[in-house]
């Protein structure tokens, strides 16, 4: 959790040497501003495990792999797009090649795993697009890696997490590259996504949530069906989240429903 403790680049890479990891992946929610800082830590961390695979994934990176993996030997791996099936996918891949071979590091053929962009023989080879995740709710949250709690607090709320709705955005911006990544707009089921809010705060104490969608309030009817359904919690919590201003205006009739349901502030 290199952020939120503050290491440096050599703590970062000392942990993962005394580790001893096989595989190490790395990304940031701040893709292209962290981008330098996410080499360092690449670099320092290959030094000390110069036989670990180094994965790099994010926004940032796909859009610029074959660059990055031109220039910075530091990086094995790129991943593009949505990275949950195609890491699990890229590490069962490694671990199979490592059982059968007394070989260590990453020469074995990954021309299978969708998604990903890597060296073969001294050249780039772009593998095949993954598709988009169908069903968000089929890969949960780990919450339970979270061992402090109280490290994580915003606003002087108290504890705090990010959350996620939604995925993607069907607004095609120039200035946004967000709609390219994500493709298509998917969104969890409504039930499921205020259960996890109430478990959080209830067994966790959380009450500041970062909505994390790039447009949450995409469809109308599903947006007032998840501010009602968190509203019917009656939690004592804080919200955030990004929101088109044109969504603002549409919603009028529903604002009295945002604050029900917690909402402090909008993104605009």
């Amino acid at each position: 959790d290199a952020a939120c403790d503050r290491l440096t680049e050599s703590e970062v890479a000392a942990r993962v040497a005394q580790f001893g990891a096989d595989v190490m992946m790395i990304g940031h929610i701040g893709s292209t501003q962290a981008h330098p800082c996410t080499l360092r830590t690449l670099r320092a961390a290959k030094a000390a495990l110069p036989h670990a695979v180094t994965v790099y994934g994010g926004v940032h990176p796909t859009y610029h792999c074959k660059d990055i993996l031109s220039s910075h030997s530091e990086v094995d791996l790129i991943v593009r797009g949505e990275g949950e099936a195609t890491a699990l996918d890229l590490v069962s891949t490694l671990a199979a090649w490592k059982q059968s071979t007394t070989q260590r590091g990453y020469p074995c053929d990954l021309s299978r795993v969708q998604g990903i962009v890597w060296r073969k023989d001294g050249q780039l080879v772009t593998n095949p697009s993954r598709a988009p995740v169908h069903d968000l709710d089929a890969y949960r949250i780990g919450w339970e890696l979270v061992h402090d709690w109280d490290k994580y607090q915003a606003f002087g709320l108290g504890r705090s997490a990010v959350v996620q709705f939604s995925r993607g955005c069907p607004h095609a911006c120039t200035y946004c590259g967000q709609w390219m990544f994500w493709k298509r707009w998917r969104h969890r089921e409504v039930v499921k996504f205020a259960d996890e809010l109430e478990w959080l705060h209830r067994k966790h104490d959380v009450r500041w949530f970062w909505l994390a969608d790039e447009n949450p309030t995409t469809n109308k009817e599903t947006w007032k069906r998840v501010l009602e359904e968190i509203a019917a919690r009656n939690l004592p919590v804080g919200l955030c989240g990004s929101v088109r201003a044109q969504d603002i205006v549409r919603d009028a009739d529903l604002l009295h429903l945002y604050k029900r349901a917690g909402f402090l502030y909008v993104l605009i």
